[in-house]
């Protein structure tokens, strides 16, 4: 098992060099959320890239997706499974993948943290 710090030195070891690399956030839409897994998303750690900002939810917290990596989770489970995580991305595009006049919008994904079994994704858009 890793430990916390060791998660967290990680992502902060990530972020720079994603931002070093200029990584930045995969987009993704209704349709391409069907072709997942795998899924396409990069480990850019605590890093938002310019032009990027993390979608927040009603309390104005990030929105971070607790997934299983290993593929061997089960639903019972807090972590995400891989079907969940897609029914979750889904109903975000729903909810937040349209501009005001209701023309359709990406959203954006990467992996915001990362454990031996589990990670964190985070979801952004452009601003």
């Amino acid at each position: 098992m890793m430990s916390g710090a060791s998660i967290a030195a990680m992502a902060l070891e990530q972020a720079e060099l994603a931002e070093i690399e200029g990584i930045e956030p995969v987009r993704f839409s209704w349709d391409d959320i069907s072709t997942f897994p795998p899924f396409p998303f990069p480990f850019i750690g605590g890093y938002v890239p310019e032009g990027f900002e993390p979608l927040l939810d009603d309390d104005g917290e990030p929105i971070q997706l607790f997934c299983d990596s290993s593929g061997f989770g089960s639903s019972s489970e807090l972590a995400l499974t891989a079907d969940q995580v897609v029914d979750e991305l889904r109903r975000l595009v729903l909810e937040f993948g349209q501009t005001a006049n209701r023309k359709p919008a990406h959203l954006y994904g990467a992996i915001v943290e990362a454990g031996q079994f589990q990670v964190y994704l985070g979801v952004f858009r452009k601003c």
